[in-house]
């Protein structure tokens, strides 16, 4: 009886590592494992040289950032307040291809809706605590944000900025 018990353990570890050892990333996952850089490690890993930096620039309401952008290698631009990571805006199309909103809804929820710059029948979904924003159209994605976790309020001072399309 130990010894059926011990096989039947046994076979259920050696398959439970497999599983986690084959596991891969969603698309999504793999764009929110980017805020574990702040400055000095992105730009060493990366080798972001000094034509690959803005300074100075702003993204929405955030203002006096560094803006890095080495198109072959990082999926988007990444906003930096001194050495700390703020944003990544994504609008890469071939990244965005393989995201699918539906995908991001049924992992994530549905998450808060607000105007999106993307035009006037585009709606931004906010998950604040999973740090990260998605404007969609017709349920194609036009870009994403990606931020520190933190809440709608916070998000809505800090960097949204409501936007209303005229006829």
């Amino acid at each position: 009886m130990n010894l059926l018990f011990s096989f039947t353990l046994l076979s259920w570890i050696i398959t439970t590592v497999s599983f986690e050892t084959d596991y891969k990333y969603s698309e999504m996952e793999e764009l929110l494992n980017y805020r574990k850089y702040d400055y000095p490690s992105l730009v060493k890993e990366f080798e972001i040289n000094d034509s690959e930096i803005d300074k100075e620039v702003g993204y929405i309401k955030l203002k006096g950032l560094s803006r890095v952008h080495k198109e072959d290698v990082l999926p988007g631009y990444f906003y930096f307040e001194g050495d700390k990571l703020v944003m990544i805006y994504v609008n890469d199309e071939s990244r965005l291809g393989n995201i699918s909103f539906k995908k991001i809804t049924t992992d994530y929820g549905n998450g808060h809706r607000l105007s999106s710059r993307a035009g006037k029948t585009s709606n931004l979904y906010v998950y604040p605590e999973n740090g990260f924003a998605a404007s969609v159209t017709h349920g194609q994605i036009d870009f994403i944000e990606i931020f520190p976790s933190t809440t709608l309020d916070d998000y809505k001072t800090r960097i949204h900025e409501e936007v209303v399309f005229i006829r």
